[in-house]
């Protein structure tokens, strides 16, 4: 069971200094301060979802409370951090990874000259980045 933190209180204030030392050149004595915090609440902080997405909000692709949203529906923190935002709505980790498999489907399915069925062309259509990827191949449909 992952510890639920809201961001208030003493905690709070412990990750804010946390993260103010660990992003600077630190003296010996705030050397002593950031070590005791990260010994004693680094786990705390990488298995949290709110304290995980600020941590490393530089390599979120998705908001804060889709991130969350993500956490709830079983997805690990790294993937819900950095998958981008496919569709308006819920998506599962397992549609995700099923979009992913439905493209390579597809590219092979061009590859090898064969006709797209209608669920493949659509999604084509649905998904102009991917129409994109596919000009860049050089692949015609």
């Amino acid at each position: 069971m992952v510890k639920k933190l809201n961001g208030k209180g003493s905690l709070a204030m412990l990750f804010e200094i946390y993260t103010y030392l660990n992003n600077k050149k630190r003296t010996p004595s705030e050397n002593v301060i950031y070590e005791m915090i990260n010994d004693q609440y680094k786990s705390t902080f990488e298995t949290s979802p709110t304290y995980y997405y600020r941590l490393y909000k530089d390599k979120a692709k998705v908001n804060k409370s889709t991130f969350t949203g993500r956490v709830k529906r079983g997805w690990s923190l790294e993937k819900a951090l950095t998958t981008e935002r496919l569709s308006y709505g819920a998506t599962s980790l397992k549609s995700v990874e099923k979009m992913n498999g439905t493209e390579k489907d597809i590219i092979r399915f061009i590859e090898n000259k064969l006709p797209l069925n209608p669920r493949q062309l659509k999604y084509i259509e649905s998904n102009p980045a991917f129409a994109e990827k596919l000009k860049n191949r050089k692949v015609e449909c």
